[in-house]
């Protein structure tokens, strides 16, 4: 390497999207790093496919190890998920450990990595580790040197974040796999210090979730006064985000919602706007071949849970969003 060792991972994974890069949108080839999946509705079609990587590979002189591989499986596990049949769960490996995790701080960093993984699974993520990351960030002294961490596992907000998150995990939450043959729905919020998103997908005439995400705004970003801008930021990150989930998706069939008629309006629009980080969701949005629509805020609730720092707290608004939403109002397709 050139530069050293440092950029040997994004060499790797350019190199694997020169070589993989035309199976993503087919929607049964998924690769991460040197982890590839391949999938097929039964044993012919999985060695059709089958066949057309190990080609890739032969061409390219790409080896694997035998070992480490797994054949005609019903189920599988792949970055903190179980697959099996439409269906993603947590890993039980994953569960074991959360029933038994004490937070200390040694472990903190070890906890949020692991979290990390699952947070598909975990509403407003973002939001509930930031007492817990507070505890292993330590920020620079204008003078040099490094602050004392802002919080310690004593700390009666980290204490109760951790249980949240455990509990949420415990109860062994399940989401589908997305449906290449059905229209994605995205639905994003942004609050003052934070933002969230959620991926859905029609189910009798139901929308129901299949993967949330959601982020926490730096210090500048908390300064912004514009909340256009703050939407903005919201959307590009959740596009993002879901990048690669939706890429099976067919163009036209990508709807993004959001309660802000302003950004809606915007990204509308053809012109350059001066705002980057609107010009920034106009170019993701593009990407995507999506369509923008607005939604009135009081039908917008689980992102606007995933964005709110208080308003929805307890355990139980938490479990209504794990386990789908089969009869929520305001969840139903229009």
């Amino acid at each position: 390497m050139n530069f050293g060792p440092k950029g040997t991972p994004a060499v790797f994974a350019a190199a694997m999207q020169m070589i993989f890069g035309d199976l993503y949108p087919t929607g049964w080839f998924f690769q991460y790093f040197d982890d590839l999946t391949i999938c097929g509705n039964n044993t012919k079609e999985l060695q059709e496919r089958l066949e057309i990587v190990m080609q890739k590979m032969l061409k390219y002189n790409l080896t694997i190890k035998l070992t480490k591989c797994e054949w005609g499986k019903d189920t599988i596990d792949v970055l903190g998920a179980r697959i099996s049949k439409g269906h993603i769960k947590i890993q039980p490996k994953y569960l074991d450990a959360v029933k038994t995790w004490k937070l200390t701080p040694q472990n903190a960093e070890s906890f949020l990595g692991m979290v990390n993984y699952l947070s598909r699974f975990i509403p407003n993520l973002a939001e509930l580790t930031k007492p817990i990351r507070e505890i292993v960030e330590r920020p620079k002294e204008k003078k040099g040197g490094l602050k004392p961490p802002k919080r310690s596992v004593t700390d009666e907000l980290v204490q109760k974040n951790f249980e949240k998150i455990r509990q949420i995990i415990l109860k062994d939450p399940e989401l589908k796999g997305i449906d290449p043959a059905k229209p994605v729905v995205i639905r994003t919020d942004a609050s003052e210090i934070a933002g969230g998103a959620v991926l859905m997908q029609q189910e009798h005439g139901i929308l129901k979730p299949r993967a949330y995400f959601s982020t926490t705004f730096t210090e500048t970003e908390r300064k912004w006064k514009s909340t256009v801008r703050k939407e903005a930021l919201v959307m590009r990150k959740a596009i993002q985000h879901f990048k690669k989930d939706i890429r099976c998706i067919s163009p036209g069939w990508i709807t993004i919602q959001t309660d802000s008629q302003t950004l809606k309006n915007m990204i509308k629009k053809s012109e350059q706007h001066e705002d980057d980080e609107v010009q920034l969701a106009v170019y993701e949005v593009s990407q995507i071949f999506a369509e923008v629509e607005h939604i009135s805020g009081k039908n917008n609730f689980i992102a606007d849970f995933l964005s709110q720092k208080t308003k929805y707290s307890k355990i139980n608004d938490i479990d209504r969003l794990v386990v789908g939403i089969v009869d929520d109002p305001y969840i139903t397709a229009q």
